[in-house]
């Protein structure tokens, strides 16, 4: 699956997107770079989001 990052996050599941950072360093969300933006992995923020 491929990875979210924090636009997709905030708009699927209707949150700031500063919520978003505050979740991802919480609860340790893997992320990668890709043409310098960055990604979360799915599982993690499934996991959190679900």
């Amino acid at each position: 699956m491929a990875g979210l990052s924090v636009a997709d996050i905030a708009e699927i599941w209707s949150v700031p997107a500063n919520r978003v950072y505050w979740l991802a360093h919480k609860h340790g969300w893997r992320r990668y770079k890709n043409s310098g933006k960055t990604f979360y992995h799915a599982q993690d923020v499934l996991e959190v989001m679900g």
